[in-house]
Formats: structure tokens, sequence, C-alpha cells
């Protein structure tokens, strides 16, 4: 497990199961672990166990890319009753521990706020956050100009704990430094990996049983869920059922999807924008002599423009309203949108995006870029061992508290009604990936996938080249920057 969802989502299930299924009147079994216990007793203390800050302010910049971002630290609304009084309850328990009151200070709206004001914060040596959460295309030019903290010189911050998301420490970190990060001190990042949700309704009044032999699920499990078996499921569904002459939202396909799915379809295949090299430095992967992107990108084009898709982003919205009424089969989208459906009348589950090729070691699941928010320390902090305490401390008891919450609150009929979706969530969380590259944008690179996809262009190797050398300079540019920070120059 990679974000360490397996203690997390273990213990929403133990919520979930009746007391029924331990025998009648048969009392819980109690484990005696003397191994573990000593292991528990002998354990090093945790940075935070014993801190006491005075009662003072933990001050933690919120922004976004968007206005429908939700708190992390905070009870609301949109969040439900559940995941907010975990959220209040993990904010009373970092504020004992560490004799701090959290405050929090959010602009959820486009623009890049957090770049702006933690910015202008360095620039002046101003002091006003102690933390920062804040969306992923304004962290990573803030890393590189030296208005990030590297994480890993953070006293009282272990990058190694459970809490911490071992795969964005894998794949996010540049030359031995990294400037954020994600975890379960966070659930916002949880809500935006894409998934393929589909209709269990269409599902079987279309006999997708008898495509290949095996369920949806099946599929997934033998590692055989593959755009090629995508294409094929969705043959023969799409119905001018209006009688129009024109296909349209009105209408009923095998898949409905939207411009940013391209961003998922290149990571699923395995392939990023930017990788690292033996020495962690970045390098420009999205080239015209990567076959594999170019290869996936076309079989994936072609199955959005053969007949069986449409792309909602074409038209003035309505998406909900389809899959609701079962007039798509798959949906390519966020976690995040399957909130619109928990009323649905009929049964959905989900499923990771799917391979390119069976011969995969793992399904890929990216994390929506735009939407996506890291977690930062600002270099002119007032007190850096204090922020990466309570950063510590949030993160072990949104392990302990919030986590389980979130998938609780999912799991219960919120969003999700069977057992095989609830392994689905698991497989998600634990087939990350994050591509840097899509934070880095050299010279809009990856904007190009979706301007060539929204029309259903091809020239995907042409386009490919005709950025190469803008955008590796770029690249090798931002190279320099983080040795030069490394070096201390």
């Amino acid at each position: 497990m990679f974000k360490k969802r397996t203690l997390a989502f273990a213990a929403a299930l133990l919520m979930l199961i009746p007391l029924s299924s331990c025998g009648q009147g048969e009392a819980p079994l109690q484990t005696t672990d003397s191994t573990a216990s000593e292991a528990e007793t002998t354990a090093a203390p945790l940075s935070f166990e014993g801190a006491d800050f005075g009662g003072k302010e933990f001050h933690i910049l919120l922004t976004a890319n968007g206005p429908d971002t939700v708190n992390d630290f905070e009870a609301s609304e949109m969040i439900g009753e559940t995941l907010s009084a975990a959220v209040e309850k993990r904010k009373a328990q970092v504020e004992e521990q560490c004799g701090v009151t959290l405050v929090t200070h959010t602009t959820f709206k486009y623009g890049n706020h957090g770049y702006n004001e933690l910015y202008a914060n360095y620039t002046a040596g101003d002091t006003d956050y102690d933390a920062a959460v804040i969306a992923a295309y304004d962290v990573v030019p803030l890393a590189y100009t030296n208005a990030l903290y590297n994480l890993y010189d953070l006293d009282g911050m272990d990058l190694s704990n459970p809490w911490w998301d071992a795969r964005a420490t894998e794949e996010l970190t540049v030359m031995g430094q990294m400037y954020f990060t994600t975890g379960d001190i966070a659930f916002w990042d949880d809500m935006m990996q894409y998934c393929v949700a589909f209709n269990k309704q269409m599902w079987a009044d279309y006999n997708r049983d008898d495509v290949f032999g095996y369920s949806a699920y099946e599929l997934v499990e033998r590692g055989e869920w593959t755009y090629e078996a995508l294409a094929a499921l969705a043959k023969g569904i799409t119905e001018d059922l209006d009688n129009s002459g024109t296909y349209d939202m009105a209408d009923r396909y095998g898949i409905l999807t939207w411009d940013d799915t391209v961003y998922g379809v290149l990571n699923s295949a395995g392939q990023k924008v930017i990788t690292r090299d033996d020495n962690g430095r970045l390098v420009l992967s999205l080239t015209e002599g990567n076959e594999t992107a170019i290869a996936a990108l076309t079989q994936y084009t072609d199955i959005c423009f053969g007949g069986d898709a449409i792309n909602y982003q074409r038209f003035s919205g309505g998406e909900n309203d389809m899959f609701i009424e079962n007039r798509a089969l798959f949906f390519l989208t966020r976690l995040s949108v399957l909130s619109n459906y928990r009323d649905m009348e009929t049964d959905y589950g989900i499923l990771p995006f799917p391979k390119y090729s069976v011969d995969q070691d793992r399904y890929y699941t990216t994390v929506s870029p735009y939407h996506m928010n890291f977690v930062c320390v600002p270099s002119v902090c007032e007190d850096p061992y204090m922020s990466a305490v309570v950063l510590e401390a949030l993160g072990y008891y949104g392990q302990e508290t919030v986590t389980p919450a979130y998938y609780e609150a999912t799991l219960t009929g919120q969003y999700f009604r069977d057992e095989d979706s609830e392994k689905m969530l698991t497989l998600l969380a634990d087939s990350r990936c994050y591509d840097i590259g899509f934070y880095v944008q050299p010279d809009n690179i990856n904007k190009e996938l979706i301007y060539l996809f929204r029309p259903g262009s091809y020239t995907f190797a042409s386009t490919f080249a005709s950025h190469y050398t803008a955008a590796s300079k770029r690249v090798e540019a931002i190279n320099l920057m983080f040795e030069q920070i490394a070096s201390g120059e």
C-alpha cells in the first residue's frame, strides 16, 4: 500500500460489519500478540509527542483551482456529518497534542492564488503562514525559486511514516529534494482520483458479461481491463434516442468522456510528461520518440471518435443526467463527481482507468492535475520545527481519524453500494501516479494533449517534436535551479 490505505480501509470495513458476523452472542476475538506489544512499547517517540507550543496560532493557507474545493481541516456541509465530525476530532487532537490553535485561510477560486501569496511572502520575508495546501500548478514554481522548504530537511517531519503517501515521496523527489507532498493529512486528493464509473443496469441489459465471459470487476482482477476491452464493451450501445439525425447529449452512448481524460490515458499507459534519470534530474519524456505514449493516445482518440463515445465538454453540460438516466454505460471521470449519484436508482460501480496493454505491471491512476493540491511549508515560516511537528500530527491523526471516516462515508451508500467497488477504491489508491510534468507544464506541452484530443487530431508525434526544443530547455533550466538550491547558492 502506498498511501497506507490498508489499515484505514480495514477500519472502515470493520465499522460496516454487523455484529452477527462474529456469531450469535459471541464476543469479538481479542488478540494478545506479545511481539507487537513489545514493538509498540519500544518504538521511537513521534515528533509531536510531548510537544507544546504554548497555544500559538498555526496558520495554514488553503488555495485551489476552483470554488468547489473542500477545506480538509474544517467541518462543512460539503463533506457531510461523518467526515465533518472526524475533521473536528482531528483538529481537537492536534491542538491538544501540540499546544497550538489551527487557523485556516482559504481562497477557493480560479487563479494562481497560492503562488502569488506565498511568493509575495517569500520576497518580503513575511511569516504569515506556517504551512500551506495549494494547487499543484503553484507548488512547482515555488519550489524551484526557493520559496518552499525541502521537506527532507525539516526536523520533526519523517516522510517514511505511513501517513505520508510513499508513491508521492518516490515520484516527486527531484535530486534528493522534495518540496510538496500529500497523504492522510488530506482527503481532497482521494476525491480527485480518476476512475471509470459503469452503469450496472446497462451492463446487464446489453449482456456485457458475454463479451469476454467476465464481469467488469473480473476483467480488472485478471489484468485484462484494457482500452481494447473498453472499446469492445462500448460497441452496439450508441442510439439516436430522439431521432434527430444528430448525435448529441440527448442520445445514448457506450462511453461518456471529457477533455482531461487524456492525462489519465497517458499515465494509464505507464507514461509521463516528465520522468527522472538515475541522478534524479528531470527529463522530458513526452517526445516524438515515445512510441507507447503516441500509440495509447492514438488508440484512445480512435475510441472516442469512432461513434461509441461522446465528449460532454463539446456541448453545454448534462453529463450527470446522461449517467443517471442510463444513457452512458461508462463514464470516465473523477471520484468527486460521483457524489452527484447518491440518489441514483440504478446501481453503478467503479473501475480504474484501463491499461494500454495487458503486459503492463499494474494499473496507473492519475490524480487530477488541475484539481490536485499539495502540502508544503514556506521557506520563510516563523518556526520550521513547529510546522514539521504540527504537519506530522495532522498526518498521524488523519490516518487514525479522518481517512477511516472518509472511507466510511464513501462506502456506506453515499457513493458506492457493493463490496467490489470497495476493492476498487483500494486499487485506485494503491495505483496512484504522480506526473510532475503536468505541474511543470514545459512549453505547455501537457495542454497540447487536450488541444489535440478535443478535435480528434492525430498529430501527436509532430506536435511533440515542435515543442521539444523549448520544452527541453525549460526542463533543464528547472534542473539548474534545483541544483543551485541544493548547493546553497
